[in-house]
């Protein structure tokens, strides 16, 4: 395992004078003396999450001792994260033009398509039916014998998350800001937009406020996803939360959502992937929240006391020390 150290040489002049030993335990050190001030130093372990000795020394190997700093090196954590945008399918099929009459109070005006579900939502003057030779629910003409229910058919889009961050954006906030800080890598993949039916009240809302997470709605989105392996862990690209939140992700869970559409526009790049690292905070490392963890809120912490803190909600991108260990642990 490899990992770095800074060591600082004041006054700077003297920093020539300072060798580096590796002490016990350490395979190898690299540069063997100061260069400069600071001066980065490449170190070499054999095993990770030990505690090794290191020493600075004046004028050569032999030397005084200068300092003494104890090393311990930790593994890259590899995750990988899929980003999916997931659209809702509508494809009813209008049998009877939309306000003209019918025949009876019980001609079919609107089957249901491909999808197998009604996705319209009736007019009050038309009846939703179970039609016994499909098995499937249909809007008939009510006692008016006409049709006044628009079908619906046409699918309902979500943003494209590439218009507010590309893939390369969000790894590059995901690796660099703020997992860096833990020596987390993220490998994060853009998967093909889907479209599934899961708008099951017709409210052309994702329903997320349920008592369990997730509700029904989002349970079907996640089984056809839930036999992948590929990836550690799935997030949903989803509009129109109904409580109008930014994201969902359960404790050691992994599938959450993340809602575009109610981030802000004036910093919508930022927020969209702080709610992503977020979020994933929640899912990969069952992160709570600083004001909802019991240690934490004893000593009278509230909701953005810690404006820097990636899990507050105040677009953060610090993790702190207790996190760290909760992390690496």
């Amino acid at each position: 395992m490899i990992d770095r150290v800074s060591a600082i040489t004041q006054p700077n002049t003297h920093a020539r004078r300072v060798y580096f030993d590796k002490g016990i335990g350490i395979s190898s050190v690299t540069p063997l003396s100061a260069m400069q001030s600071p001066q980065d130093i490449s170190l070499l372990v054999p095993i990770d999450k030990i505690d090794y000795p290191f020493l600075a020394k004046k004028d050569s190997i032999a030397g005084d001792t200068l300092g003494k700093l104890n090393v311990i090196a930790y593994p890259v954590i590899n995750k990988k994260l899929a980003i999916v945008v997931v659209h809702e399918s509508n494809d009813d099929i209008q049998v009877v033009p939309y306000g003209n009459t019918t025949l009876s109070d019980t001609t079919a005006c609107i089957k249901v398509g491909r999808n197998k579900f009604l996705d319209t939502k009736a007019d009050p003057r038309d009846s939703v039916v179970f039609d016994t030779e499909t098995r499937d629910s249909i809007i008939v003409a009510g006692r008016d014998k006409k049709c006044d229910t628009h079908a619906n058919n046409t699918n309902w889009n979500m943003t494209n998350i590439n218009s507010i961050t590309t893939k390369l954006e969000l790894e590059n906030y995901m690796n660099n800001v703020v997992y860096s800080q833990v020596n987390v890598k993220w490998t994060v993949e853009y998967l093909p937009a889907d479209t599934i039916n899961f708008d099951l009240n017709r409210d052309r809302k994702v329903d997320v406020s349920q008592p369990i997470f997730p509700g029904p709605e989002l349970k079907k989105v996640i089984e056809k996803y839930i036999t992948r392996v590929d990836f550690d862990y799935f997030l949903f690209m989803i509009d129109n939360p109904d409580d109008g939140s930014l994201g969902w992700m359960n404790m050691g869970q992994p599938f959450g959502v993340i809602h575009p559409s109610t981030h802000r526009q004036s910093n919508r790049k930022h927020q969209l992937q702080n709610t992503i690292a977020h979020e994933i905070g929640h899912g990969a490392f069952s992160l709570q929240h600083p004001f909802n963890q019991p240690d934490i809120k004893l000593r009278g912490y509230y909701e953005g006391k810690d404006a820097g803190n990636f899990m507050d909600y105040s677009d953060g991108d610090m993790i702190r020390a207790y996190q760290w260990k909760l992390i690496q642990q």
